[in-house]
Formats: C-alpha cells, structure tokens, sequence
C-alpha cells in the first residue's frame, strides 16, 4: 500500500506540479521505512527500535526536504513537516533516559530554533519550542513531583515561552539580518517567492 502510495503520487507530480502531493507521499514512506527495514532483517521491531528508525528515517527526510528547498516550486514543505514529526517523535516517545540524554534532547531542540531562522521555515521553530517545553516540564515533574511547586513551575514555563516568543516576533527581522550571510543563496530566493512557506 505504501508503495503504490508514493508511485501514484509520484507520476501525479510529474502530471500535475503541486507540492501538496507530496504530503501523502512523505507520509508513505515513513511507514514504508518500519515496513520495508523489518522485512528486510525478518524481525518485528521493539517500541525502542521503532523510535530509532523514526529518528534516523526522520532526518534523512529532513536532508531531502533541504535538497529539494528553494526549487522553482517549494515542494520541500511536506518533507520537512513530515521529517520533524517523524525526528522530534521518536526521540520524545523513547521515555525518559539519563539526565546527559534528557540535555542532548533539549540541545537539539535549541539547535531546531537556530535552523528555524537559517532555513527561513517556522515549523522548525514550532517543533524546536514543543521540544524544549516538553524537556522543562519533564524536569519540572521530576524536581516537583506531587508538590504544589510542579504547578507553580509549569505555570512560570508557560509565561516564559510566552515572553520568549513575544520577543523573538520583535526581534525577528534584525536577528534574520545578523544571521544572513549564513541564510544559503537559494533559501534567500525562495524565500522571496513565497514569503509564507513554513
């Protein structure tokens, strides 16, 4: 099923040029990868190693979706909103790990922010705030557990995502303007022709 999924999105693309045709097929290959990888090894995976492929398949969509990015019509879009989902799921629903694993997680969502801005496409920095919200609060459960002060925290968590995305909208032009020379040529020209991609 999968694969008749991306074959007809496939010819439909070269029939009809709308980048939402890729959505289905984006969303058929990240089953295809638990599909075709357990056929390939003869194995049902474990919870744990479905999150691992999740991971590893998510970001070589998010590599596809940078190469495609700035084309004549931005189907990178689909690849990169399916590729986040698949990347930042996995690693959320392995579980709690080691205090060094639960940093990486976060540091990785900060670096999500950063690329946000780089890549000129919000749903980076959606993906990046969720991830770091949900490190905070896990800490938070931990540190407050069945106290009062778990509610307390959640709530000053709450209010500082809210200032730190008021002043990130302020602030949003001059930080594009500091971070340009790093914006790649083509990610500058897309943006110029469509100024709403996320």
């Amino acid at each position: 099923m999968e694969v008749a999924t991306i074959a007809v999105a496939a010819g439909l693309l070269w029939i009809v040029r709308f980048p939402f045709i890729t959505a289905p097929a984006a969303y058929a290959l990240w089953y295809l990868s638990m599909d075709a990888t357990a056929l390939a090894f003869g194995k049902h995976w474990t919870w744990h190693e479905q999150c691992w492929i999740s991971v590893w398949f998510g970001l070589a969509m998010l590599v596809l979706a940078f190469v495609l990015d700035g084309r004549e019509l931005d189907f990178a879009f689909w690849f990169y909103l399916f590729g986040l989902l698949t990347f930042t799921g996995g690693l959320t629903l392995m579980g709690n790990g080691t205090q060094l694993t639960k940093a990486i997680y976060c540091a990785i969502h900060l670096a999500m922010i950063g690329l946000a801005v780089l890549l000129q496409r919000k749903a980076f920095l959606v993906f990046g705030g969720i991830g770091v919200f949900a490190y905070l609060a896990g800490e938070a459960e931990t540190y407050f557990r069945n106290s009062l002060g778990f509610t307390f925290a959640l709530t000053v968590i709450g209010i500082l995502f809210i200032v730190a995305g008021i002043a990130y909208k302020r602030n949003e032009p001059a930080l594009e303007a500091k971070m340009a020379p790093l914006i790649p040529a083509r990610i500058r020209r897309r943006r110029a022709t469509f100024p709403t991609a996320g």
